[in-house]
C-alpha cells in the first residue's frame, strides 16, 4: 500500500427513484448544500475517496453510471470496482450523517465482513462499512435483490444505538430520509 493512502474510500447510492420525495433526493438542500454534496464533503474531512454510482456526475467525487437505474442499491453496488480495502457504502439520504460515524465503525470492523447500525431495531446496511471482498461477493450472487440477503452472506458486526450513544454519536446520523417530511423530522433531532 501506498504510504498515506487511505484504505478506506466512500461510494455513494444516487440512483433511486425518489418517487416518495418528489424530487431527486440526492439533490434535496440540507442548510443549503444539496444531500449528495454535504455527504461529500463530511468523507472529505476524513481523506477517504469518493465515488458516486448513480445517473449523473457530482463535483468532488468519481463517478460510475448506475447500469440499470432504479433497480436498486444492489445493482448500483454491482457496478462498483472498490479500490481500497475497505467501502463505506452510504444511501445519498443521510440527512444528518457525521464522518465521526465512519471512523467509529473503522475503528470496530475487527475481522468482521463488515459493520452495520441497527436503529429502532432494523439494520442499516446502507450506512455502513463493508470489507471490499464483500463487495466482490455480491459481484457472485447475480440473484440476489435485497440487501439483506447479501448481509446475510456476511459476518457482521453490528452496533447498536446504545453503542453509538456511548462512543458520543447520535443513531440519528445513520438514518436516511424517503419523503420531505422524514428529512424536517431528522432534521429537528439535530
Amino acid at each position: 500500500m501506498e504510504r498515506g493512502r487511505a484504505e478506506v474510500e466512500a461510494v455513494i447510492l444516487t440512483g433511486g427513484s425518489s418517487r416518495r420525495m418528489g424530487m431527486d433526493k440526492s439533490q434535496m438542500l440540507v442548510d443549503g448544500v444539496p444531500m449528495v454534496q454535504r455527504l461529500i464533503q463530511e468523507f472529505e474531512k476524513l481523506g477517504w475517496p469518493v465515488t458516486v454510482v448513480g445517473q449523473f456526475p457530482v463535483s468532488g467525487a468519481d463517478f460510475v453510471r448506475d447500469s440499470t437505474p432504479n433497480a436498486g442499491p444492489l445493482s448500483a453496488l454491482r457496478d462498483f470496482i472498490p479500490q481500497r480495502p475497505l467501502v463505506f457504502v452510504a444511501s445519498c439520504d443521510l440527512v444528518l450523517f457525521r464522518c465521526e460515524l465512519a471512523r467509529f465503525f473503522e475503528s470496530n470492523l475487527g475481522e468482521s465482513d463488515a459493520v452495520i447500525p441497527v436503529v429502532d431495531g432494523r439494520a442499516q446496511p446502507l450506512c455502513a462499512l463493508y470489507r471490499a471482498s464483500s463487495i466482490e461477493r455480491l459481484k457472485h450472487h447475480p440473484d440476489l435483490e435485497r440487501v439483506l440477503g447479501w448481509v446475510d452472506l456476511l459476518q457482521v458486526s453490528y452496533l447498536s444505538e446504545a453503542d453509538l450513544r456511548d462512543a458520543g454519536m447520535s443513531p440519528s446520523w445513520t438514518r436516511g430520509a424517503n419523503t420531505p417530511e422524514e428529512v424536517q423530522k431528522l432534521m429537528s433531532q439535530r
